[in-house]
């Protein structure tokens, strides 16, 4: 299960490294960071509501890009989510 996890961590970061940076700062600072969608929009001096499109976008980008590698949506939740995600 480890081995798995590890995997599965790597070919996300290897996704994520295939965002444009813009993506990769606002994805990484909503869910690695833990902010929520206005601390996010409030630090890049963006608007709030069209962030939630934007997030929904780049979150969509990234499952096609996993799936094309033959990591499915639950796979990436179990080993990256933790107890009261």
């Amino acid at each position: 299960r480890r081995g798995a996890r590890h995997l599965i961590e790597s070919e996300l970061d290897s996704c994520l490294g295939d965002l444009d940076p813009e993506e990769q700062v606002i994805l990484r600072l909503r869910f690695w960071s833990g902010l929520t969608v206005a601390e996010v929009a409030r630090s890049l001096g963006i608007p709030q509501k069209p962030l939630y499109a934007r997030l929904h976008r780049y979150l969509d980008k990234l499952r096609r890009a996993l799936e094309a590698r033959g990591i499915a949506p639950a796979e990436v939740r179990d080993a990256v989510c933790t107890e009261g995600w």
